[in-house]
Formats: structure tokens, sequence, C-alpha cells
């Protein structure tokens, strides 16, 4: 199934039998993120070519955000494009 079909966490650890597990990562830490990089993801949310597929979305528009997070809560990981076959 396509993330987008996806409604709700709750969702997802149904059909794939995993607990969630409702606490923050970020404990409202703030996030630090250089002025380059967030004009960079503006912009990218701003460009229609971002969105074309999943895989556009993922790359231009979620994998730059997931790493801002990352590098602001060690020893977070982000894993990008690892196989999940289930």
């Amino acid at each position: 199934m396509p993330y987008g079909q996806f409604e709700s966490v709750e969702q997802v650890a149904s059909i794939f039998s995993i607990k969630v597990k409702d606490a923050s990562i970020m404990n409202s830490k703030h996030l630090e993120i250089s002025e380059l990089l967030l004009n960079s993801i503006k912009g990218k949310l701003l460009d229609s070519l971002s969105f074309r597929n999943e895989a556009t979305i993922c790359n231009k528009i979620i994998t730059p955000i997931l790493n801002v997070v990352a590098e602001n809560n060690k020893p977070l990981n982000v894993w990008i494009e690892e196989p999940f076959n289930v």
C-alpha cells in the first residue's frame, strides 16, 4: 500500500503488528536550522515538481526535514531508501 493511502499511525501499527509509543523525541527542543537550508526547503515546498510522486516528495521534502531533526536529536538516525519487506 502506498504511504499516501495510510490514514493514521494507528492504522499502520495495526497492519504491521507494531506497538506505538506516544512520546516526543524532541522534548520541546528548539531546532537549529541554517537559513540557507530553510530557504531551500521553503522553495521546494512551493515547487510543483517536488510533488510529482512519493519518491520525489521523500527526497526533496521529507528527507531534508528529517535530517534536521536527527542532527538536533542525537543519537537519532534517519535511514533512507532501506528495503522494507513485509
